[in-house]
């Protein structure tokens, strides 16, 4: 719908179609609207079909298909964002703008979890802008009004840790596994408050339990710590990250080990004495978990994931299971290599593609890792920047495969 054609070519189709004219779709491009990189890709693939017979007639590698036209309702009439069944989006904003110059959408509605800015439009004394059709997914954006971000004051969703972010969902099976799970199913997600003598302060964990979680049960529970990124906390894997309803899923998919998952609050100095001294002493207090190396997880993202990494260097064999989304293996001095393969179950290392900043310091240290005879295992490129869609589809992999080796 960023294209303007959208409509016209829906029209266009049935009229084609009613007069019995044989005619080639491209499929709808998700990677542009009406600009350059849209027409370019048109010349690329229709040249080659000109004056010689081609066998392909379908739509391009990763086109979609029209479905149907769409006018979206008139603006102060509905809430925003307004989603339809086939996945447009309306965002409008409030009267508040009514003198601005310039409103753009930021959102992660570009392939693979893109950020991409869509100039809105006024109409009347508001702001618009429709996209679509989206995929099934969860989705985050923000206004940005005359060079500041501003937040979506018509939606109650909200992110602790980014202000101006309001998020919203479109269901279906691409997107299962980020959907609440029926009431009552699923695991509970609880506060747990503990002192840190890092930071000499009361701090806060979110800790998921798995559903018909038995604080006395003979057998302790396995143990998963996730740590967040850069400029987070320990909010983000429940409000960004979807990790409940990933959890959730998982567990009454029957894919997962049930297990104790600690989300807490990296932004310390000293990570390692803050998890070691202070969060897993209060974990195996209130909860009926393993103090077991071979019975307990740690993994994180970007910055997370570099912790996760400096744990394993300084404490090989602390933590059996091990997963960095984003990072760095960082350097190869000191390491011990035999620590690491003799203690470690699983080593699981995820990247984004090359519009993830990191991707060069992770290539580089997948090379480090395999000079020093590191074992570990590497998901694959997840196509995505470093942004929330990559993680989150790096967590629905590494869950089902802890504790089971």
């Amino acid at each position: 719908m960023t294209d303007p054609a959208y409509n016209a070519t829906v029209r266009l189709t049935r009229a084609l179609d009613r007069a019995g004219v044989r005619y080639e779709f491209d499929g709808v491009n998700p990677d542009a609207g009406a600009n350059w990189n849209a027409w370019q890709e048109n010349l690329i693939d229709f040249v080659p079909r000109l004056f010689r017979t081609v066998p392909d007639h379908g739509p391009s590698a990763g086109h979609g298909r029209l479905k149907g036209e769409i006018t979206p309702p008139a603006a102060g009439t509905t809430p925003t964002p307004y989603v339809t069944e086939d996945g447009f989006v309306t965002f409008e904003t409030t009267t508040d703008f009514t003198d601005a110059k310039h409103v753009t959408l930021w959102a992660n509605d570009a392939p693979g979890g893109s950020w991409l800015r869509i100039p809105m439009s006024r109409e009347g004394d508001r702001w618009r802008a429709t996209v679509g059709p989206l995929d099934p997914w969860f989705y985050y954006y923000k206004f940005i009004v005359d060079r500041v971000s501003v937040k979506d004051t018509s939606n109650p969703t909200k992110v602790t840790t980014e202000p101006t972010w309001s998020t919203f969902f479109i269901s279906g099976q691409r997107s299962r596994l980020l959907s609440d799970v029926p009431a009552g199913q699923g695991g509970k997600v609880e506060s747990l408050t503990y002192r840190s003598n890092v930071t000499n302060q009361d701090r806060t964990a979110l800790v998921w339990t798995p559903p018909g979680y038995d604080p006395k049960r003979a057998q302790p529970y396995p143990v998963f710590y996730l740590q967040h990124g850069g400029g987070q906390n320990h909010t983000d894997w429940v409000e960004m990250g979807r990790a409940k309803q990933i959890l959730d899923h998982h567990f009454l998919d029957g894919n997962l080990v049930p297990m104790v998952v600690v989300m807490s609050n990296g932004n310390v100095s000293d990570f390692n004495k803050e998890l070691l001294d202070n969060i897993d002493p209060a974990v195996r207090a209130r909860y009926n978990v393993s103090g077991d190396p071979s019975q307990q997880a740690l993994a994180g993202l970007s910055m997370g994931g570099g912790q996760t990494f400096g744990m394993l260097k300084a404490h090989p064999g602390r933590f059996a299971y091990i997963g960095a989304f984003s990072a760095g293996f960082g350097s190869g001095a000191g390491v011990d290599v035999a620590a690491i393969n003799n203690g470690t179950k699983l080593l699981r290392v995820y990247v984004g593609d090359v519009t993830d900043f990191v991707y060069p310091s992770f290539m580089a240290g997948l090379t480090t890792m395999d000079n020093l005879g590191v074992h570990y295992e590497f998901d694959g490129v997840t196509p995505g920047p470093h942004g929330w869609d990559v993680w989150q589809k790096n967590l629905i992999d590494l869950a089902p495969r802890l504790f089971k080796r």
